[in-house]
């Protein structure tokens, strides 16, 4: 909304270190296909830049949002310390272990796969169009 006023969000330096700790864990063990923060723009972003950048990229992405919580904040918020990973589904019982070893709350909100970047009930597009946004939006806003 262009405001540069408030607050910044508060920082658990206890939990942040933990769940960096949790983190570079499982990327030592080799359970972890991918890893990204979320608080540059929040789950939204972090999920739509997964799905466009990377070796095997484009690929779509499927979550369910918790009607509990408001849109905006669920997909915009830049809370600390929260990781996007993805896994294989054979991995998710040792990334069970090592985030309790850490006491770190670990969550699966939707699988990987497709060609279309779905949030439910919210958006739905082909990913190849997020790309293209992506890739080319300030160009086509600037109109050059």
């Amino acid at each position: 909304h262009g405001l540069t006023r408030g607050t910044p969000p508060w920082i658990d330096l206890k939990m942040e270190q933990a769940v960096q700790r949790c983190c570079l864990e499982a990327i030592d063990e080799g359970i972890l296909r991918s890893a990204h923060d979320v608080s540059d723009g929040g789950l939204a972003v972090a999920l739509a830049e997964c799905c466009i950048s990377g070796p095997e990229r484009p690929l779509g992405v499927r979550i369910q949002t918790h009607e509990m919580i408001r849109a905006d904040a669920l997909l915009f918020s830049e809370s600390q310390s929260r990781i996007l990973v993805s896994l294989k589904e054979e991995n998710m019982g040792r990334l069970q272990e090592i985030a309790a070893r850490f006491n770190v709350p670990l969550q699966t909100i939707g699988a990987v796969g497709g060609t279309r970047f779905v949030i439910r009930p919210l958006m739905q597009v082909p990913v190849e169009e997020l790309k293209s946004i992506w890739s080319n939006g300030l160009v086509s806003r600037l109109r050059l």
